[in-house]
């Protein structure tokens, strides 16, 4: 059986716009280090590296693998970095690495 539709009959729905990061936190040696963090999205997304952070991609579309970098911590206390994930229609995504201090 062969039905024809008019476009005026169609309803299109988008799907809602979805942006987390795994692991959302992680603890680090006092050395200087990366880690990768999963992105997983349906939509184009950023993240602001925060001060002293790097990131291997600071903006894409959909699921994607994004390295953030730092310098050894030469202190004898431990540092959190921070970086955030935003994308439209979708609250913000705070990454928080702990680097612990030099021992």
């Amino acid at each position: 059986e062969l039905r024809v539709w008019k476009s005026a009959d169609l309803t299109v729905t988008t799907a809602a716009p979805v942006l987390s990061a795994s692991p959302a936190a992680t603890t680090v040696a006092a050395t200087a280090t990366s880690v990768t963090w999963t992105i997983t999205s349906n939509t184009d997304w950023t993240i602001t590296p925060g001060t002293d952070v790097t990131a291997s991609a600071t903006s894409g579309n959909g699921n994607a693998d994004v390295t953030l970098s730092f310098a050894a911590n030469k202190s004898t206390d431990a540092v959190t970095y921070t970086a955030t994930a935003t994308a439209d229609g979708c609250p913000d995504v705070t990454i928080t690495i702990t680097q612990n201090e030099i021992k």
